[in-house]
């Protein structure tokens, strides 16, 4: 370690070795001019001092020499003689701030990405060109090493991905993200697909913000609401694939192959129920051709179970267009639906706001569940005929958003229901379809044809995998349901537990049927596919019928 006479200001440590130096050498301060002689200077009575008393001998500039250039080097070794404790510690130290000098050498041959390892020779420049032992220079040396810490790590991260998943990983971020550098909130307002009106409302609010200090408590209030009002997608359409232009080069129409795809897709999803799905088609055909049609929404009414919510999913799947449940069990104020005011700390819009911020576009499909149990509350009532009546919510009102008129007249409600709305003004606003739901011999048919095949692709087995007959589909009706249930989703969710049990089973069992784990069901033989289910089958395997009723009213 070198540190050849380097010039820096004087410390008490050069202060305790330049007097061990003067004891080793008897040196003694310089001598003071006599100040008489200096006071006849000032008077004109001597021209100057005598020059005996001015003049420094070559030694005495020596002196001055070693007192502003310190090697530390010999510094070191005179410290080791009179404190070898502080000597040692002060070694440490200077060990330590060699190891994190800037090299350069060590930035060329560290492994790092091409840009990485540019931006770090851009700072070791700043570095170098720094006056040394200054903040600056402090503040570049501390920032390069951060960065070169940083660097390696990013690097062996990097390495473990192909090129092929760089890319991809890319596309997956920026389509997280939208991010584009100049999208700032500002220029984001003024690219709004929205009403004039809505602009000039929502760049005042913007003009507001500027005024205020970041740290005020309306300025994130503030900030939350212009967030809001750019996220909703205001005018942005996604175009319907179906045209209603009749074609004479081909031989059906774009609405009827979509009608022709519908009936197929409504035969995969639901067994049976001929005039429901006769009706559902009439509805799509009429909402195609006349978008602008009164009764516009569609009712499904049924008891839990009978496959209302896959019917609108499979529409807003047709439509190539978002989907969004809102649930009103347990709702009992407008507020769930229409937002809290924006004064208040912490508003949200409301639902039908945020299920339109999630889709991404003004059209989509809002399912309405249990719609019937908020109709019996006077001011939800009157907040959903606003939503669903086509000659007036085209100018809804967000409570939060309230500034801002938002079109709903694109979105397709589907509402499920057990009942038909005893309001007539509501249930005049929907074209109601009965799903009356299934027989007992429609139940194993679907067993056997729809939830046995689809619990077996579940777990990535063929539909031959398991079994099961007629007479076995009632028992097993009988153990998972009661009999008054029309709907099959118990069985559903019964079907899918004991596949499930079965391939745990099938995977884990030795040759005598035992599995080295404790589970509230066993076998005693040994279980393979294919496998015929039997009644040993399902009495081991159905879950206990108290504790499944325990289960299900966790979430009532």
């Amino acid at each position: 370690m070198s540190h050849n006479l380097r010039k820096r200001p004087s410390t008490l440590l050069d202060d305790n070795i330049n007097d061990n130096k003067r004891k080793r050498t008897g040196d003694s301060p310089k001598s003071v001019p006599d100040p008489l002689e200096e006071l006849k200077v000032r008077n004109g009575e001597l021209d100057e001092l005598p020059i005996e008393e001015i003049e420094s001998s070559e030694e005495d500039y020596i002196d001055f020499e070693e007192e502003d250039y310190i090697d530390f080097d010999e510094e070191l070794e005179n410290l080791k003689k009179s404190d070898p404790e502080l000597h040692k510690s002060l070694q440490t130290v200077q060990e330590e701030l060699e190891k994190t000098e800037p090299n350069v050498k060590v930035l060329l041959k560290t492994p790092l990405r091409l840009e990485d390892r540019a931006k770090l020779c851009q700072f070791y420049e700043i570095y170098k060109s720094s006056q040394p032992n200054t903040m600056e220079w402090l503040e570049a040396r501390n920032r390069y090493n951060t960065m070169f810490k940083e660097y390696k790590v990013g690097y062996k991260q990097h390495i473990k991905f192909t090129d092929k998943e760089h890319k991809r990983m890319a596309e997956e971020e920026k389509s997280l993200t939208n991010y584009n550098p100049q999208l700032t909130l500002k220029y984001k307002i003024l690219n709004l697909k929205t009403s004039r009106a809505n602009k000039v409302a929502i760049y005042r609010r913007y003009e507001d913000l500027q005024n205020l200090e970041s740290s005020c408590e309306e300025y994130s209030k503030l900030k939350h609401w212009l967030e809001w009002a750019t996220s909703i997608p205001h005018d942005n359409i996604k175009e319907i694939k179906v045209s209603t232009r009749n074609n004479k080069r081909k031989k059906h129409s774009d609405i009827t192959r979509f009608i022709m795809e519908a009936s197929r897709k409504l035969d995969e999803e639901l067994f049976g129920m001929k005039k429901a799905k006769e009706q559902i088609l009439l509805f799509l055909s009429a909402k195609l051709t006349n978008p602008g049609m009164k009764r516009s929404n569609l009712g499904l009414v049924g008891p839990p179970g009978v496959g209302k919510t896959a019917i609108a999913r499979m529409i807003a799947k047709l439509m190539d267009w978002g989907f969004e449940q809102i649930s009103f069990g347990g709702v009992d104020k407008a507020d769930f639906l229409k937002g809290h005011e924006y004064t208040y700390i912490g508003a949200q819009p409301g639902a039908i706001v945020k299920s339109l911020r999630r889709m991404g576009h003004k059209n989509g499909v809002i399912f309405l569940d249990e719609l019937e149990k908020a109709a019996v509350h006077p001011d939800i009532r009157a907040a959903l005929l606003h939503l669903v009546d086509q000659s007036q919510n085209h100018e809804f009102r967000d409570n939060f958003l309230g500034d801002i008129t938002i079109d709903l007249s694109h979105i397709w409600y589907i509402g499920s229901m057990n009942s038909i709305p005893t309001d007539s003004a509501l249930a005049d606003r929907w074209w109601t379809i009965e799903i009356k739901g299934y027989s007992k011999n429609d139940k194993i048919k679907i067993i056997q044809d729809y939830i046995l095949p689809k619990a077996l692709k579940s777990i990535c087995k063929s539909k031959e995998s398991v079994s099961m007959s007629d007479d076995l589909c009632e028992y097993f009706i009988r153990r998972v349901s009661k009999q008054e249930d029309r709907g099959v989703r118990t069985i559903q969710k019964a079907i899918g537990d004991i596949i499930n049990k079965i391939d745990f089973l099938v995977t884990h069992q030795d040759k005598n049927g035992n599995i080295p784990f404790t589970t509230t069901f066993k076998m005693k033989k040994k279980l393979s596919y294919p496998l015929v289910i039997t009644t040993p089958v399902i009495d081991k395997l159905v879950a206990n019928k108290e504790l499944d009723v325990m289960l299900q009213m966790m979430y009532l």
